[in-house]
């Protein structure tokens, strides 16, 4: 059951993203190693590429939750609407980040488990985090969160 006062999300969002890296080599040790077959120096590049982007993406966001003085866990009640800075341009840029350095953990490391974790991943998250979190937000903040909506896509 949602709470009134919180997003009421299934797990903490780090959970989430760090039970499909796991799952992804579990598949890939106990079962059958599956490559991508890439280059090493493509999928190095890549995979740092990814990882940069990620990290950026959640730390610019988890900065301006910070400036606006409200909790970046969605477990805890969302005192302020952030809409500037990487929100202008998603309005998930820490699950973004979550999932691009999944993505980058599958090139790093050579994984096809970990590639075909990432879709997964967007999956529980968009059903199970952000579909709870944009409820909650809606009757929180009603119009401004639903313009806001309209301006700035869930992903990219």
């Amino acid at each position: 059951m949602q709470s009134q006062t919180t997003a009421g999300v299934i797990a903490p969002p780090p959970a989430i993203a760090g039970a499909a890296f796991v799952a992804a080599w579990i598949m890939e040790w106990f079962f059958i190693r599956l490559h991508l077959h890439l280059p090493a120096g493509l999928r190095v590049i890549a995979a740092c590429v990814l990882v940069v982007i990620g990290c950026l993406s959640a730390a610019d966001a988890m900065w301006r939750f910070h400036k606006a003085d409200t909790p970046v866990e969605p477990w805890h009640p969302t005192t302020a609407l952030v809409t500037d800075g990487i929100y202008r341009r998603t309005r998930n840029p820490i699950y973004l980040g979550m999932v691009l350095v999944l993505a980058a953990s599958a090139l790093a490391f050579d994984s096809l488990w970990s590639l075909l974790a990432v879709p997964a991943l967007v999956i529980v998250f968009n059903r199970y985090v952000i579909a709870r979190e944009e409820t909650y937000l809606a009757k929180l903040f009603g119009r401004p969160y639903q313009l806001y909506c309209q301006q700035v896509r869930r992903w990219l």
